[in-house]
């Protein structure tokens, strides 16, 4: 049979699922219960963003990243990206453990 010849009737259907985390996300394989975020440890980027943010009005790129232990790229690249819905959950971490220094 052609592809051309296929009715939609032959496609499969497309699952999609709820994680965990609330996430609904379509799995690549039949026994995936978990979206690609969790499984690969990555943690809504909005918070660190916001945090990076209060940082920058106090410290540059180059202090950030070196009292959070991370290339200065890596806070450029986070801070920059709007589009970025998603951080690694170790990087999150390290960026929200550096203290903004307001009172």
């Amino acid at each position: 049979m052609s592809w051309d010849a296929r009715d939609e009737s032959d496609l499969d259907p497309v699952v999609v699922r709820r994680c965990e985390c609330g996430r609904e996300f379509t799995p690549q394989f039949t026994n995936t219960v978990r979206c690609p975020a969790c499984i690969h440890r990555y943690t809504a980027a909005e918070p660190v963003r916001a945090h990076l943010a209060r940082l920058r009005a106090s410290k540059s790129l180059c202090q950030v990243g070196r009292e959070a232990g991370v290339r200065p790229a890596t806070v450029r690249s986070i801070g920059s990206k709007l589009d970025r819905q998603f951080v690694s959950a170790d990087i999150a971490e390290r960026l929200l453990a550096v203290d903004c220094g307001v009172a």
